[in-house]
């Protein structure tokens, strides 16, 4: 039950003290630093120097557990940008059954398994390369997804040059 509270907490909160987390918990301090070095291990979480940050291991731990919500809506948005709500929680389901990974890792097996939407653009244009002159992204298969200085957030079949 601890795990699953401070997993909703990181999502609400993006960088959160781990003291800070400690003190709004109704669960004893301990409790909470197990459950944050838990899912540090796990992937979830990225700590540091007393701080820690949700990443896409927690974003998908978060969706197996509560669902696609308000929550996971919201640290969605936060960290790429408006998106439809659908369109997140399509994402996620389309990896439910995913090893958890990075945002990157993610982007690409949406890819291969046929998510073709402006959500996968904005996390491989984010976390993805510079291809070339005017792409920055990955291509996976000969798709691009990612972000054209021509075209903005795209996911095409193949890289114009």
């Amino acid at each position: 039950m601890s795990v699953r509270w401070v997993l909703r907490r990181a999502l609400e909160l993006g960088s959160f003290s781990v003291y800070r987390l400690a003190s709004l918990s109704p669960f004893s301090n301990s409790t909470v630093y197990y459950a944050v070095e838990k899912l540090n291990r796990d992937g979830a979480l990225r700590c540091g120097a007393g701080r820690c940050e949700a990443n896409a291991g927690a974003y998908l731990a978060y969706y197996r557990a509560f669902g696609c919500d308000d929550v996971l809506a919201e640290a969605v948005k936060r960290e790429f940008g408006q998106f439809d709500r659908d369109e997140i929680c399509g994402f996620f389901a389309s990896l439910a059954d995913t090893h958890p990974g990075t945002w990157l890792e993610l982007a690409v097996a949406a890819l291969l398994r046929g998510v073709k939407s402006s959500l996968v653009a904005a996390i491989a244009a984010k976390y993805g390369m510079e291809l070339d002159e005017i792409h920055r992204g990955v291509a996976v298969n000969g798709v691009f997804a990612g972000h054209c200085r021509r075209c903005g957030l795209v996911v095409t079949p193949c890289i114009k040059k």
